[in-house]
């Protein structure tokens, strides 16, 4: 299933089943400001806790219609006589954010909401949505994301909307045991997650039960597409179960007819170029034909969405056989600039390839237009700052000036650190290159030969003979491999 970058729901924030009032619905600042001196003039004959009670029926009325400045201010009142439960607590946080006073409403939900003690579950739970929702949120915004969700679930351990929350959050991060547990638990309430738990055993490799898991969910996705043939994301959850029970014709089918229907989203387009990815991968076989099957599921892909980085290994595989086929590619790929179709992911597959082929001149030209084209491509800043750094002559400073912002967006990706951490040798910065290379073998590319003999002269030249040795040794030993 496609990522939306949400959890599962957060519609229970909204608190369906909540009274709302309408008696100040609407109503001018001014008038609020009235109604506050006459609900205070009344203290004289009503008590303190009616005049709270009054207070808090209008700013729920308030909060209700829309007005959420009037709302704070008549919760600020209700505040002054005596202190807010939690619940009223959070809706004045919720109308104080609405209202612009976003410093007021953080100060209320870190009261409500602390990251060391379970306090009111809907808090926590909006906390946690606000830090994982962020799509540049940090490892430590997962970390307190998590944190946030399991005090939520220790107020509300039966709440199905949490437990999803944080099965989800184990799936991304890489926790899936965890996750297929939890899904696990809430799938015979919930249906809607069957495909879930289904991605989730297959990782593990319970082929069977992602399969019947898988089955499942097709059954319900079907029915809910039958029910509602207009709702397009009942659809779009069929097409990625038959793509994840590899029924690829069937998902390709309903997803092109989305695109022919709403062909302003985008996601629709990058969903079904993965399908063809995916099919393709699927095919068994080292022959012409089945690699002319190969190029004609990735040309189809490469057609519906043009930036689909993860073609890149796929074509480059397809492109080094060295066959009918390749040459076709490559004929495919020129005509696609000439034509200017998928400018950006063809130039970086042609320069990408000329470098490996020591095609200079062809390769510099490509990788730059690449990257004028796709300059926040992860891949494509790495293909072109390691041309970079291996052309001749070297040109280590730009290379460090195109990572520069990538590796701040995503400073995880290995292949990025261990690329800057070459341009630091070779303008002999060497702390600052075994920093990027020791983070380099830590995540994922341990047994490297350029990066251990990258560290074994970084080592040299700060003196560390037999760390420099253990390397060596470890890349010879890799180089033999």
């Amino acid at each position: 299933m496609a990522r939306s970058g949400r959890f599962f729901t957060f519609g229970w924030l909204r608190s369906a089943g909540r009274k709302w009032w309408n008696l100040v619905g609407g109503i001018p600042i001014l008038l609020v400001a009235l109604l506050v001196g006459y609900l205070a003039i009344s203290c004289s004959i009503s008590s303190e806790n009616d005049i709270r009670s009054r207070y808090l029926v209008h700013a729920d009325a308030a909060a209700a219609s829309g007005n959420h400045k009037s709302a704070t201010l008549l919760y600020e009142r209700a505040m002054e006589i005596r202190e807010l439960t939690d619940p009223s607590l959070f809706q004045m946080a919720m109308s104080a954010l609405e209202a612009g006073e976003t410093a007021k409403a953080n100060t209320i939900i870190q009261k409500i909401a602390p990251p060391d003690e379970a306090r009111y579950a809907r808090a926590h739970f909006w906390r946690a949505s606000q830090l994982l929702d962020n799509p540049r949120r940090t490892m430590d915004d997962v970390i307190a994301g998590e944190d946030q969700l399991k005090l939520a679930l220790q107020l509300e351990p039966t709440n199905d909307n949490i437990r999803a929350a944080l099965a989800t959050l184990y799936f991304q991060s890489g926790r899936i045991d965890r996750a297929a547990a939890e899904f696990s638990n809430i799938t015979p309430q919930h249906p809607e997650l069957e495909l879930r738990l289904a991605k989730s055993l297959a990782l593990l490799k319970r082929t069977d039960d992602a399969k019947a898991h898988g089955e499942k969910a097709l059954k319900y996705l079907k029915e809910q597409a039958a029910r509602d043939p207009d709702n397009l994301n009942a659809r779009y959850q069929l097409a990625d179960c038959y793509a994840f029970l590899e029924e690829f014709p069937t998902s390709a089918k309903i997803l092109t007819e989305l695109i022919a229907q709403s062909p302003a989203k985008p996601e629709f387009s990058k969903a079904l170029s993965t399908v063809y990815v995916k099919w393709e991968t699927s095919l068994i076989g080292d022959d012409i034909e089945t690699d002319r099957n190969r190029f004609a599921l990735l040309a189809q892909a490469l057609s519906v969405y043009s930036n689909d980085i993860q073609l890149f290994d796929r074509l480059m595989q397809l492109l080094g056989k060295r066959n009918e086929v390749s040459e076709e590619l490559a004929a495919f790929l020129n005509r696609n600039i000439a034509e200017g179709r998928a400018l950006g992911l063809s130039h970086l597959i042609l320069g990408s390839r000329g470098f490996l082929d020591d095609r200079v001149e062809p390769s510099m030209f490509h990788l730059e237009r690449a990257y004028e084209l796709m300059p926040n491509a992860a891949i494509v800043a790495n293909n072109f700052a390691w041309y970079l750094l291996n052309s001749d002559p070297p040109a280590p400073q730009r290379a460090l000036q195109i990572l520069g912002p990538i590796i701040e967006k995503s400073p995880e990706v290995s292949a990025l650190r261990d690329t800057r951490g070459m341009a630091y040798l070779a303008i002999q910065e060497w702390r600052k290159a075994v920093a990027d290379l020791e983070f380099a073998i830590e995540n994922g590319l341990r047994g490297s030969v350029t990066t251990h003999r990258g560290l074994a002269e970084a080592y040299t030249q700060l003196g560390l003979p037999e760390l420099a040795e253990e390397h060596r040794r470890i890349a010879e030993k890799s180089a033999d491999q």
